[in-house]
């Protein structure tokens, strides 16, 4: 899977296994981080109805999955 596929997999994969694991819904989104004057795409995952959420580093996540990594260990952040 090359990293367009990645990454629009990725933010869909990531919202159904938090809301199998949680029973809640999650707003995932993706989009572009500037941190420290560098830029990266990431997605930032958040309950529904919370106020504060994380950023995952997608190209940290692909680049796991380019070494080796499963892609579901990945969306499991078992890796």
């Amino acid at each position: 899977m090359n990293y367009e596929e990645f990454k629009d997999k990725v933010v869909e994969d990531v919202r159904r296994e938090l809301e199998t694991r949680t029973g809640k819904s999650y707003d995932v989104q993706a989009h572009t981080v500037e941190k420290m004057n560098e830029n990266y795409y990431a997605i930032t995952v958040k309950p529904e109805d919370g106020l504060i959420g994380v950023n995952l580093n997608v190209e940290e996540l692909y680049k796991a999955h380019k070494d080796g990594h499963s892609y579901d260990s990945i969306v499991d952040r078992q890796y």
